[in-house]
């Protein structure tokens, strides 16, 4: 089992690595821009979120590949979520961090923890942590398909429509309970983190 910390946890004892991870506003900052009213995102809604833990897989994406890579990262996931013992089912959660100008980036597939974090969890699973951090929450109601475009309209156009600064931490997408990239109308939430 490999540990990530993110910003400002390195007070767990004898953590593996203490990172200070940089987001992926600037990856999305060079999508295709998205016309606004081409897609169905209300928000946002500012949240101050706890910190938590989630556990699952991570790996490194490559811009030209990103889509295959990320599904391929989401099924493995799902073939082995059922040995995370202590997660909260519902809460399925793609991390970005680590982005850069290359389009590449890295990618964490995981499901929030309740309780022991990490109890009796394989090696096969890294865990990340994320600390407290205040949130714009954009809800695309939409498919997976729709996901790359809405990345591009909020960090393009909407977040600065509403005043808002995002900062270079990783950003994350919440997928709604019984999410499936084949499904269309489903409520993916974008949260964004936000410059104090």
């Amino acid at each position: 089992m490999r540990l990530v910390l993110l910003a400002g946890l390195a007070c767990l004892a004898n953590p593996v690595a203490a990172l200070d991870l940089a987001g992926c506003r600037d990856i999305y900052a060079g999508y295709p821009a998205a016309e606004a009213g081409s897609l169905d995102i209300a928000g946002p809604e500012i949240v101050e979120k706890g910190p938590r833990v989630l556990a699952g897989l991570e790996e490194a994406i490559a811009g030209s590949t990103a889509d295959m890579q990320i599904d391929v990262l989401w099924t493995r996931f799902e073939q082995r979520n059922q040995w995370i013992l202590n997660a909260d089912t519902d809460a399925r959660t793609g991390v970005c961090f680590n982005g850069g100008a290359s389009s590449s980036f890295d990618y964490f597939a995981g499901q929030v923890l309740v309780g022991a974090a990490g109890s009796g969890l394989p090696d096969m699973f890294s865990m990340l942590e994320l600390p407290a951090t205040r949130y714009a929450v954009f809800t695309l109601t939409g498919s997976a398909r729709d996901i790359h475009n809405a990345q591009a309209l909020i960090y393009q156009v909407l977040m600065g429509e509403a005043g808002l600064a995002a900062a270079d931490q990783p950003d994350l997408v919440m997928f709604p309970p019984g999410f499936s990239p084949a499904k269309r109308a489903q409520n993916i939430e974008f949260w964004v983190p936000l410059e104090p």
